[in-house]
């Protein structure tokens, strides 16, 4: 049975100065976005429950935020259009909460298109310039390809601009 790709509203408190002096020096603020939900679960508490990479403890979000300039690329890359950052093709899902940074690292899978079904495979952490250090066990998911299709088309549609639509 397809797992079910759905979002969610979360909030991000940005610790800033990799999390050492700001906490304790300035009142921390609320950064929000969409987080993906698989089955009903947000993807990074998934990958927590499934491994214990250290660097899952790191604060992660989507691109998906008011105003991110990748916005539409990462939806676009879940689609199957455009080209990735990452040398090797595969799509960014979650990144550095700090700065959106791919050079921070990024949790990453390669996406497949079929008629039916949309596969993430592999997924792992990687930069632009490194393989991906993929999950252990491997981390897989395979959606249904319309009701996974229509949850991203419109999420396109809810990050574009008038001119685009």
């Amino acid at each position: 049975m397809p797992s079910v790709l759905g979002i969610a509203e979360s909030a991000y408190v940005p610790r800033g100065w990799f999390g050492r002096l700001r906490p304790a020096r300035r009142p921390s603020h609320t950064s929000n976005f969409l987080d993906w939900v698989i089955d009903g679960t947000p993807l990074l508490a998934r990958l927590q429950a499934a491994s214990d990479a250290s660097y899952l403890k790191r604060g992660w979000t989507t691109d998906l935020s008011p105003g991110h300039p990748d916005a539409l690329d990462q939806i676009d890359l879940l689609l199957g259009d455009g080209v990735s950052s990452l040398g090797d093709g595969r799509v960014p899902l979650l990144v550095c909460g700090e700065c959106s940074d791919l050079w921070c690292g990024t949790i990453s899978t390669r996406v497949e298109h079929t008629d039916n079904e949309v596969r993430w495979l592999g997924l792992g952490y990687q930069t632009p310039r490194r393989a991906p250090d993929l999950f252990e066990p491997a981390i897989d998911v395979t959606f249904g390809r319309p009701p996974y299709e229509r949850v991203l088309v419109e999420l396109r549609m809810r990050f574009a601009a008038p001119a685009d639509r």
